[in-house]
C-alpha cells in the first residue's frame, strides 16, 4: 500500500510541474495558426468585398464571407532572437473563396513571414508586416480569374 501511495505522489507532483511550467513559444501551435488565419481572413474579406461587384447586396456579402476559408500549413521557425524572446517564422497560407462562376471555389495562397513574441501568462503576440500581407493577398487576387461582365 505504501508503494502505491508513493507512486501516486510522484505522478501528482510530475503532473503539477507540467501544468505549472512556462509554456514553450512555438511557431506551429494551434493558437498561433488560428490567429494568423484570422488576421489574413479579415484582411482578405476587406479587400475582396471592396473589389467584387456584388458588394451592394448584403445577403451576397454575408454568403461570401461565410464561404471564405483560410488555413495555415507547414509553419516553421526561421530564426530565434533570445534577447527579446521572439521567433521569426514562415507559414503557407491557403485561402479558399467562392469563384466568379456559380458554385465554384478558387484556392490560392503563398508563404507568409511572421513573428511570435511571448507574453505574460502564456499569452503571445503575432506580428505580420503589412507589406507581406498585401503581397500575399495580391498574389491571391492574381490567382483568381476575373469575372466577365454580365456573368
Amino acid at each position: 500500500m505504501r508503494r502505491t501511495s508513493r507512486i501516486s505522489l510522484y505522478v501528482a507532483c510530475a503532473w503539477l510541474l507540467c501544468c505549472c511550467a512556462i509554456p514553450r513559444l512555438e511557431c506551429a501551435t494551434d493558437q498561433v495558426k488560428a490567429t494568423l488565419a484570422s488576421m489574413v481572413r479579415e484582411h482578405f474579406l476587406r479587400l475582396a468585398l471592396d473589389s467584387y461587384a456584388f458588394t451592394l447586396d448584403a445577403e451576397n456579402q454575408a454568403r461570401f464571407a461565410k464561404a471564405v476559408r483560410v488555413t495555415a500549413h507547414d509553419a516553421r521557425q526561421v530564426a530565434w532572437d533570445k534577447a527579446i524572446g521572439q521567433l521569426t517564422c514562415t507559414v503557407r497560407m491557403v485561402i479558399e473563396a467562392p469563384g466568379p462562376a456559380n458554385r465554384s471555389t478558387t484556392t490560392g495562397g503563398a508563404e507568409l513571414a511572421y513573428r511570435v513574441t511571448g507574453g505574460d501568462d502564456g499569452r503571445f503576440f503575432v506580428e505580420v508586416a503589412y507589406v507581406d500581407l498585401v503581397v500575399l493577398l495580391a498574389l491571391r487576387m492574381k490567382q483568381v480569374p476575373a469575372a466577365k461582365p454580365g456573368s
